[in-house]
């Protein structure tokens, strides 16, 4: 799929979706799931340290990054999103970048973080050698996505009964979900194919999370938690550069 549907999508949608962004009660799955698990592992290793937070966004997660200390530019292929960023964040450097094709140095950043982006790549190949040329030696490349396990769950009505079917976890391919009643287009991407661009790529995997709400979730959506305490939704990988 050419990268530009979902830059258009988001150049289209970018004031409505900061706007979600920013209100916790538009956003369980982002401020009580993805949010905490990412932070986690970005915040106690960026102090000091030169960071590039790659598809950024409105640079919600960038300010935070800012926050812990760390010198860091926020990258979006999105103009709007950019534009917005910038506005809201006028002490952060942004730039408006295609994530597997930048024109940073090589060895130039400390840390990589990428939140819920990779996810719209149907290859990734390009994009972890991209990031491999733009870190440092024993540099940390930190991303989120949506869980593959959840990526081939669909729901189903039978016999008037909602139930989550789970569908061909091996099949590679694009699938569709809706985010403020848009349709968005990704694609499919096994812990197997991950790993093995990462290691093709010059990375060690360092850990792996598959996180749970956090317990304020609870209060806020019962059912939501309920549900993704039972099912993993995101995952979060810390990988570090050895060659």
């Amino acid at each position: 799929m050419d990268k530009s549907y979902i830059k258009d999508l988001y150049n289209q949608f970018a004031g409505e979706y900061h706007q979600k962004r920013k209100s916790s009660s538009k956003s369980f799955y982002n401020e009580f799931i993805e949010v905490p698990a990412i932070s986690g592992l970005v915040k106690d290793i960026v102090s000091g340290k030169k960071v590039l937070d790659l598809g950024c966004g409105t640079g919600i997660f960038t300010k935070m990054i800012h926050s812990w200390g760390a010198n860091v530019t926020g990258v979006d292929i999105s103009e709007e999103m950019i534009k917005i960023a910038k506005i809201e964040n006028p002490e952060i450097y942004f730039v408006t970048s295609d994530a597997e094709h930048t024109n940073f140095s090589d060895e130039e950043f400390d840390v990589v973080s990428s939140s819920l982006m990779i996810h719209y790549l149907d290859n990734l190949s390009t994009l972890f050698k991209e990031v491999n040329r733009i870190l440092k030696q024993k540099g940390y490349f930190i991303f989120s996505f949506h869980h593959p396990s959840n990526e081939v769950i669909e729901k189903m009505k039978i016999n008037d009964e909602t139930k989550n079917i789970f569908n061909d976890y091996f099949s590679l391919k694009d699938y569709r979900w809706k985010m403020m009643g848009i349709e968005f287009i990704s694609y499919h991407h096994t812990f197997e194919d991950i790993s093995i661009y990462l290691s093709e790529s010059g990375f060690l995997i360092e850990k792996i999370l598959e996180p749970k709400p956090i317990k304020d979730g609870k209060e806020f959506d019962a059912k939501e938690f309920e549900f993704t305490s039972r099912t993993p939704t995101f995952c979060v990988i810390k990988a570090i550069k050895f060659k």
